[in-house]
């Protein structure tokens, strides 16, 4: 995993999946506010480019993305 889809692709998505439920307002607002919120919190704790141990399984992310030879990258 690497942190342009953390920070940029997934909150895309996820504008999607709020849109197609606007009509139920609170809930939109609700869901679009823990994003923020998670997405704050995920910024200050994580160190990008650094390994987490998960139990039997570790977690690296990554800091650059190549898309059609162009790098997206997002630093600490």
């Amino acid at each position: 995993m690497n942190a342009p889809q953390i920070w940029i692709i997934f909150p895309l998505a996820f504008s999607i999946l709020i849109f197609t439920i606007r009509k139920k307002q609170l809930l939109a607002v609700y869901l679009a506010g823990g994003l923020c919120a998670f997405l704050a919190i995920l910024a200050f704790t994580v160190k990008i480019g650094q390994v987490f141990p998960m139990g039997p399984t570790s977690l690296e992310i990554n800091s650059t993305m190549d898309i059609l030879g162009r790098a997206f990258i997002l630093e600490d």
